[in-house]
């Protein structure tokens, strides 16, 4: 066999369109028979039989129909391929206009709710809101009023000089009348303050008093200080059969205990001053130490309301309140009772105003605002050098 008079096929060009331009204009069936030797061209496939899923174009190759719009291009110089053609929507239709056939729905159903209801009948557009009407700076300072006056009077209803004195400084806007009852009374209460003070300030040691002076008069604070809450806070008036005591009710009861054992053995004494209730308090004593426990309890029913009005006779402040302002009335009748002076006693309180109101007459006072927990007890034992250990 001789090859060498065999006609070479052309190679295929690389390009998509450019093999599908030179496929199509092969012959469909050559043949040729040089030297004994035949050579055909490849078939391709029949038109009639295309693989499932495709179909032929016009140069005779299969495509898939997902390209059917896009049709076939014969490839000519010059020319560009054909835009497929765009779908034509019927005009003057709430689809044509909306990309998402869900909101046409929704405005046909809304347009015709507004006509009629579900069982057909008639329904009445609803009014529209009617508008916010602003507020003008006279209805804002009538409103700043009436505030600055329930302020005011529930601070002159306390009868607290700390609370009167920032209920004035806000209340700009309250009637005169109050204003002037609220400046008198806190200046007979800020008198009072003062004398106790002084009182206190001024209390001496009595070494000839018997039984003998203690040596040291170490005051606490029952609510929040002792106990563990505050206790008039919780149960104001109710019955005291009904004001549970227990262990829980404590900061620490183990520490207390022990604090108190310290001071009376170093010739001390233990005493409370509280704003709160002296039957609970009491309670709270005999559960700690026993039905002879010894605590003297002060609260502010043992004094005069401090500032009484003129001409009227002075009544008893009540427990609970906060008329005497400080512990200074408590403590300077404490100090005249046991003989000490004011540099001779401690007090822990929770109550920082307290604090610092009997620091100012020379008392130890440590503010406690955790209770009578162990980083209070601490201070006091370094004071005073108290030694040993809680249970």
């Amino acid at each position: 066999l001789h090859l060498g008079n065999v006609k070479r096929v052309k190679p295929m060009s690389q390009s998509p369109e450019k093999r599908r331009c030179t496929l199509g204009n092969e012959p469909q069936n050559t043949s040729a028979k040089q030297g004994g030797f035949s050579f055909e061209a490849p078939k391709l496939n029949s038109p009639s039989a295309p693989r499932p899923g495709r179909q032929q174009n016009a140069t005779g190759l299969t495509v898939p129909k997902a390209q059917d719009r896009a049709r076939s291009w014969d490839g000519a110089k010059g020319t560009e391929p054909p835009k497929s053609p765009k779908q034509s929507r019927p005009a003057g239709t709430a689809q044509a206009k909306s990309a998402s056939p869900v909101v046409p729905c929704r405005e046909v159903k809304r347009a015709g709710s507004k006509a009629e209801g579900a069982s057909g009948r008639a329904v009445e557009p609803k009014a529209a809101p009617s508008p916010v009407k602003a507020r003008t700076p006279a209805g804002k300072a009538a409103g700043r009023g009436a505030n600055s006056e329930k302020l005011l009077q529930a601070a002159v209803n306390l009868r607290n000089s700390k609370s009167l004195r920032l209920a004035l400084s806000r209340a700009t806007q309250a009637s005169p009348a109050l204003m002037a009852k609220a400046s008198a009374l806190l200046e007979r209460l800020a008198a009072a303050e003062s004398a106790a003070l002084q009182d206190l300030r001024t209390a001496e040691r009595d070494e000839a008093r018997e039984p003998p002076v203690p040596w040291r008069l170490l005051c606490l604070d029952f609510d929040r200080t002792i106990a563990k809450e505050h206790m008039w806070g919780t149960y104001k008036d109710a019955p005291l059969n009904q004001i549970p005591v227990s262990e829980e009710t404590f900061t620490d009861l183990a520490l207390f205990r022990w604090l108190v054992r310290a001071i009376r053995k170093r010739a001390g004494e233990v005493v409370i001053a509280t704003f709160g209730r002296a039957d609970v308090a009491g309670k709270a004593m005999q559960f700690a130490l026993g039905e002879d426990h010894g605590v003297v309890i002060t609260t502010p029913a043992d004094y005069p309301d401090p500032a009484p009005e003129a001409g009227i006779e002075a009544a008893r402040c009540p427990e609970g309140s906060s008329w005497l302002g400080d512990k200074n009335t408590q403590l300077a009748s404490l100090a005249r009772r046991f003989g000490v002076a004011a540099t001779e006693m401690i007090l822990l309180d929770d109550d920082l105003h307290n604090v610092q109101e009997a620091a100012k007459a020379g008392v130890s006072a440590f503010h406690a605002p955790t209770g009578l927990n162990k980083t209070a007890v601490q201070n006091v034992a370094e004071l005073i050098g108290l030694t040993g250990h809680a249970e």
